[in-house]
């Protein structure tokens, strides 16, 4: 990951139904964190991840489109450094399996909780710059 101010995230989401994009938007920017963009389907994203190089993408599992959101973060891995947040809204074992095989910071289920995502987030800041970093930051609902 490129050295970026170390006060904030900046942060894709992946999410094909606009109504919970726009709900994540909203709490990812209340945390104080940078949406450097919204994709609707895995292979829209993936173009996005290789031109932005967000430092954490948050992913729906299920997508529109060709690519899921597990294929989408592997794919896109081969060409950039990030951390992955799933969202899903199924309990399906075999796709935690496969989130997992691949790596991610939390996986999430819908419908995401606001203090749940900002442990999530505050858990990939802290992958990505390490503790010394925020120990002084605190998130909305701590």
């Amino acid at each position: 990951m490129e050295d970026k101010n170390k006060s904030s995230l900046s942060v894709l989401i992946v999410e094909d139904n606009l109504v919970l994009s726009m709900i994540v938007n909203r709490l990812v920017t209340g945390f104080g964190y940078e949406v450097v963009g919204e994709a609707r389907s895995g292979e829209v994203a993936y173009e996005m991840i290789k031109e932005l190089k967000p430092d954490v993408v948050l992913s729906d599992i299920r997508l529109d489109g060709i690519l899921n959101g597990i294929e989408t973060i592997q794919k896109a891995r081969e060409h950039t450094d990030f951390e992955a947040i799933f969202i899903s809204g199924s309990a399906d074992d075999a796709e935690k399996i496969k989130a997992a095989e691949i790596g991610h910071v939390e996986y999430l289920f819908k419908p995401v909780r606001k203090l749940d995502l900002a442990k999530a987030l505050k858990k990939a800041k802290k992958a990505i710059y390490g503790k010394d970093s925020i120990n002084s930051m605190s998130l909305a609902g701590e």
